[in-house]
Parts: structure tokens; sequence; C-alpha cells
């Protein structure tokens, strides 16, 4: 099995490296189609001009990951007022 390097930071901000066998590990599973198998993308949005105080409205990518098999969007650090509606990516071949 693969060794896993995983860094983590405590409550003082400080980093520990930490070296994890991959059998000390969970699965984490689509909750659609239960693939385990996730790719990156980005989802754009638009920030008015109004808000920010610029000439011109500004466009935030916000990095998401989605399942490879069905294309169903990850939210767990969505704030929870937003529900998640399945939102899927349009995969370009």
């Amino acid at each position: 099995m693969a060794t896993i390097r995983v860094d983590v930071k405590d409550a003082m901000g400080r980093t520990t490296t930490k070296l994890l066998d991959e059998k000390q590990t969970r699965a984490v599973l689509c909750q659609k189609c239960g693939s385990e198998v996730f790719l990156t993308g980005m989802k754009l949005k638009r920030v008015s001009k109004i808000l920010v105080g610029s000439p011109n409205d500004l466009f935030v990518n916000l990095p998401v990951v989605y399942c490879a098999k069905c294309q169903f969007v990850i939210q767990d650090d969505r704030p929870r007022n937003e529900s998640n509606n399945g939102d899927k990516l349009k995969v370009l071949k």
C-alpha cells in the first residue's frame, strides 16, 4: 500500500507533517452514484463592480471537486444555508 503525506495545522497555526498508510484512510464515495473517482473543476462567480468599487465586474474562481462518473459536485464546505441541488458540471471532451 502507498504512504500518504498529510500536512496538518494545529490551533496555533503550526504545520505538522504526518505519514499515513493508505490502510488507515477511508474512501470518499460520490453521494449520487457511489464512485470513488473525482476530478477538479472551477466554478466562476461574477461580483458586481458596485460591491467591489471597481470600474468593471470581477470574476472569482471557485475550485470544486466533482464525480468523474456522474459529475455530481461535492459541496461539503458550502455554507449551510445553501443546499446541494446536485449541481452538474458539463465536461467537455
